[in-house]
């Protein structure tokens, strides 16, 4: 995975010692959250938790090969309250990643469940693993 840093937009160490084929942009904010990148046999698995944002607060689009998932949290006080104190900030975050040719972009699937996003990317059939049987 190639994630840029918006601060010097180059490289991230690892990427660079390691290679990825996953690509994507990060706009930094103190609470922009880090997404988990986790390798499955068939699928691709991109999770991150998003405490007490919810799902209409959430906007994930695809366009070409390019994922972009964007959201947003307020603070605001209910009406009738005066808020004492506010240990918790919102937030606004955007992330983009790149898809390769080798993940089915019709097949992306997103569940948001307790406070974690969970999107499913599937590998297309031609790069999926299968067993080749040994001719008699």
């Amino acid at each position: 995975m190639l994630l840029r840093n918006a601060f010097f937009d180059t490289p991230m160490l690892i990427d660079a010692l390691f290679g990825s084929d996953l690509q994507s942009s990060r706009r930094w904010s103190t609470s922009a959250p880090r997404f988990v990148q986790e390798l499955k046999e068939h699928e691709l698995v991109l999770a991150a938790e998003l405490p007490g944002l919810a799902a209409e607060n959430l906007d994930i689009e695809l366009q070409g090969r390019t994922l972009t998932v964007r959201g947003e949290r307020s603070t605001q006080t209910p009406d009738g309250f005066k808020a004492l104190s506010r240990e918790r900030s919102g937030f606004r975050f955007e992330r983009r990643f790149e898809l390769p040719d080798t993940y089915d972009a019709d097949g992306v699937k997103a569940d948001l469940s307790d406070g974690v996003l969970t999107l499913h990317l599937p590998k297309v059939p031609e790069a999926q693993p299968r067993k080749i049987a040994i001719g008699a």
